[in-house]
């Protein structure tokens, strides 16, 4: 939010009573002002119906407070004109401020009329039933979001890997998200559309999420700290910083190799999601008992073992209120400071003699060598050189921190995978560690306009006499890259160019525009329209 904007909020910072008297100072070119004690006026209401909304009474942090607002004939000699004014009143737990806006700032409701369909930048355009006591039981807002993409990559690695030069539609998303019965319980889904899949390959006019979330302390009294809630169906699981960011709020055009490497993807089953205060600042948690990992797309049964898999992460705020998003879009005033921690953990089995499951030979499936030369540059679980594998054990770590402040903003993360206790049918042995980081930073030279930089590195090491490389193996991939970043809308609607160049890709994706064993530069550009 820049200058001018969080100036005509801060004016809300004032303490009043009960009974509308309040002091503070204002910013007097603005035409707000506190209502006085002294002040006569008769009080039409125009809507009784309170509703929560979100408001800036600083230039650092948003807070949550239910604003009720009434139509007022004012009799009041220095307010912007002795007519119609509005009267905004909210209320921060015990305490009611109160204070007089000039006509025009709030038009729908300075009108005295009722907001049938509302929208707010990124939030989805909601529709809301004309009737005050329905609007507290039902709501339906519909999203999009569209990425239209060009890539070009020139690959010059040993693999002979084809190369691009190709507009595509990245993300094409829709969903509807909302509440029903009551405010405590929600509903979310979401599809994706995106060209990738129009083969029938990946996503192609396909579930992407969807899952129902109902706050435990609202519903039925139980919870821990400020909030408690409990999520069922399919979502992206909670591990890492940047898996879990929303490809909307990205600082440049797709996510690092490592995220595409780590990520557990989307997965069916339920969660504990929730916040509670430790030393005055924010934590919150994502506990979730799933499928799997990785395994949304799986059939059931004949795609899945009986081992389920569990992922938590925590977030603290350590200074600040943390903003969503990776670039500091609104040019903070006040430092913001985030650290995380995640881990997940799963146990495949091979089900049957027959062969794999789907689930079994799930990532991991990493480019060992630098060439096909060393032995099987590829491998899957259930492909390994020894006698067949019965099971393995799948766990992932990582820890993250996030800072912005003034416009600049810093991001760094370490992920970890460990494959061990893998059963054979034999004596062979086989053990896999992999872990890497990125280090990820933007600036804003004008207030629309960011240049970002990245790099990214991951190791690779295996052992045993089950390695498909001979000897085991030892590898390296890296990333290195800047973009420059337009934003019109923040991240509603920009554009987005990067250059990187990949030193070796471990993994194929489709959302990266790359492929295992790439090594060159690529340069992309991507235009986001999102609502």
């Amino acid at each position: 939010m820049h200058q001018a904007v969080r100036n005509r909020y801060c004016l809300v910072c004032c303490l009043a009573t009960a009974s509308f008297g309040c002091a503070c100072a204002v910013h007097a070119d603005t035409g707000w002002r506190p209502v006085q004690q002294s002040d006569s006026y008769p009080v039409q209401v125009a809507s009784e119906a309170t509703r929560p909304i979100t408001t800036h009474p600083g230039p650092t942090e948003s807070v949550s407070a239910t604003r009720t607002s009434a139509v007022a004939q004012a009799n009041v000699a220095d307010s912007p004109s002795p007519s119609e004014v509005t009267v905004h009143s909210f209320q921060y737990g015990a305490s009611t401020n109160s204070y007089f806006s000039p006509p025009g700032i709030f038009p729908a409701e300075a009108a005295g009329t009722q907001e049938d369909d509302v929208y707010r930048d990124g939030g989805g355009i909601e529709l809301i039933s004309k009737d005050v006591q329905d609007r507290q039981k039902y709501s339906l807002k519909v999203s999009g979001r569209l990425q239209t993409r060009f890539s070009h990559f020139d690959d010059r690695g040993p693999f002979d890997n084809q190369s691009i030069n190709e507009f595509e539609m990245e993300r094409v998303r829709l969903g509807v998200r909302g509440f029903v019965y009551e405010r405590w319980l929600r509903f979310n889904i979401g599809t994706d559309w995106d060209s990738d899949g129009l083969g029938g390959t990946r996503n192609s006019g396909g579930l992407l999420h969807a899952f129902t979330q109902v706050d435990l302390q609202k519903a039925v009294g139980v919870g821990w700290g400020d909030k408690t809630a409990l999520r069922a169906g399919i979502w992206q699981t909670g591990f890492g910083r940047q898996i879990t960011e929303s490809s909307k709020r990205l600082q440049f055009v797709d996510r690092s190799i490592l995220s595409a490497a780590f990520s557990p993807g989307f997965n069916a089953g339920i969660g504990l999601l929730g916040e509670f205060t430790h030393a005055y600042r924010r934590v919150r948690y994502e506990l979730a008992l799933l499928n799997g990992l990785g395994t949304a797309a799986n059939a059931p049964r004949t795609g899945l073992d009986n081992n389920p898999g569990v992922t938590l992460r925590l977030t603290e705020d350590l200074i600040g209120k943390y903003r969503s998003g990776e670039s500091d879009n609104v040019l903070s005033d006040f430092p913001m400071l985030r650290v995380g921690v995640s881990t997940a953990f799963t146990r495949r089995t091979r089900r049957g003699g027959a062969g794999a499951s789907d689930e079994f030979d799930n990532s991991p499936a990493l480019l060992l060598a630098p060439d096909a030369t060393a032995g099987q540059p590829f491998f899957a679980m259930d492909e390994l050189p020894g006698a067949a594998e019965r099971q393995y054990d799948l766990w992932m770590i990582g820890t993250d921190l996030s800072w912005k402040y003034c416009g600049w903003s810093l991001h760094t993360e370490y992920l970890a995978r460990w494959i061990n206790n893998v059963e054979f049918a034999s004596a062979d042995d086989f053990g896999d560690f992999t872990h890497g980081f990125y280090v990820q930073g933007g600036y804003f030279l004008t207030e629309k306009v960011e240049l970002a930089a990245r790099h990214a590195t991951i190791f690779s090491y295996g052992s045993g006499s089950a390695s498909p490389i001979p000897g085991g193996y030892s590898n390296r991939f890296r990333e290195t890259g800047v973009g420059l970043n337009f934003y019109f809308r923040e991240h509603n609607s920009k554009f987005q160019i990067d250059v990187f160049y990949y030193d070796g890709v471990p993994v194929n994706s489709s959302a990266l525009n790359v492929v295992a064993g790439d090594v060159g530069t690529m340069i992309r550009a991507q235009y986001q329209l999102s609502f």
